[in-house]
């Protein structure tokens, strides 16, 4: 029963892997598409790198929703606040998955049981 938790918490955390290690690549990609447009600028323009590297990130920063759980914390614990829920959730609902899995088993069983003692 707990082995559903158990997946569901770990379904959870590789999934956020995937999805921070997917975002953290392709924002890179992109980072560096805007970087090489801003220095190969066709309008000769000189600027300073510092310039050139803000103007890309800006380009490519996501916009994060403004999911605020703990008013008054700094962003950094309200995003901690809410992957322990989605963690949390996870863990939950594969719960739910393995309670749900075992009474499904222990029906199959008696209905097996009751076709085998029939003459």
């Amino acid at each position: 029963m707990f082995r559903g938790g158990s997946a569901g918490y770990w379904a959870g955390v590789t999934s956020l892997m995937v999805f921070g290690m997917t975002l953290s690549i392709f924002l890179v990609i992109a980072f560096s598409q805007h970087l090489y447009d801003l220095i190969t600028a066709p309008d000769g323009s000189i600027l300073h790198i510092v310039v050139i590297v803000q103007s890309a990130w800006n380009a490519v920063q996501p916009q994060w929703p403004g999911l605020v759980i703990l008013p008054n914390q700094p962003s950094f614990i309200n995003f901690i606040a809410v992957l322990i829920a989605i963690i949390f959730l996870a863990w939950f609902l594969g719960l739910v998955g393995g309670v749900m899995g075992v009474l499904q088993n222990s029906a199959d069983v008696v209905s097996r049981q009751r076709q085998v003692s029939r003459p």
